[in-house]
């Protein structure tokens, strides 16, 4: 199981712009700093001043795990003093500060984007494919952003499109759209390629693995690695 526990944390001003920092930490959480847990708070931060210029942090925790079985207090302040290590004691006084644990959401399974089963990849399209008249959207559906609110404003736009060229069967297709639906071809591994060439990849991998095989059985890993070097050389 995943949790994604996120912080967001209000300021009066971008100081650490100011202090020539971009806001940005990229982290593996650092020592303890509470007893018993692996690592610190923090594992990524993002600058989230908005376009209207209100300055804002917006963050990750590292293991959150562990740190959702935290008090809210505690883990604020053990946020507030990690941030300050990398952007300064300002950091310790944010005007606003809340929390937000994606795992109490339902639906959504902890985290913008679970794991994917077996046959995903071949088949993601069938996710978005219409039924009919019935015409599917939601960010799983995304070719881009997957399990974002970016890919969530992408489908809608898709489906959106889809309704009204089927009303109009003679409208042009969005060109966004069109640049963002990875239905181009492919010479590798997706649903495009035939089942021919994908059986001729596998078994051409199987025969390789077989020929190293017999290989390193007759002259052993270093005169393979030998004979290799000297055909390279060749």
């Amino acid at each position: 199981m995943y949790i994604d526990l996120s912080n967001h944390s209000n300021v009066a001003q971008a100081f650490w712009r100011e202090d020539g920092f971009s806001g940005e930490i990229v982290s593996n959480g650092g020592k303890p700093t509470i007893e018993g847990l692996s690592s610190g708070p923090l594992q990524l931060t993002y600058d989230c001043t908005t376009s209207s210029g209100n300055p804002a942090i917006v963050g990750f925790y590292a293991n959150s795990r562990e740190w959702s079985h935290i008090e809210p207090q505690t883990r604020k302040q053990a946020v507030l003093d990690s941030l300050a290590e990398f952007l300064g004691p300002k950091a310790r006084d944010p005007l606003d500060y809340c929390e937000k644990d994606w795992a109490l959401e339902s639906y959504n399974g902890g985290c913008p984007v679970n794991i994917m089963t077996p046959g995903a990849m071949t088949f993601h399209s069938g996710l978005r494919t219409p039924f009919f008249r019935v015409h599917w959207a939601g960010t799983e559906t995304a070719t881009h952003h997957t399990g974002f609110i970016n890919g969530a404003v992408q489908s809608g736009m898709r489906a959106a499109d889809e309704v009204l060229r089927r009303l109009e069967p003679h409208r042009q297709a969005d060109r966004l759209l069109i640049c963002l639906d990875n239905q181009r071809k492919t010479h590798w591994y997706g649903e495009e390629v035939g089942k021919w060439k994908r059986r001729l990849f596998i078994g051409g991998a199987i025969g390789v693995a077989v020929v190293t095989a017999l290989t390193v059985k007759r002259w052993g890993l270093k005169g393979t690695a030998t004979y290799i070097l000297s055909a390279f050389q060749a």
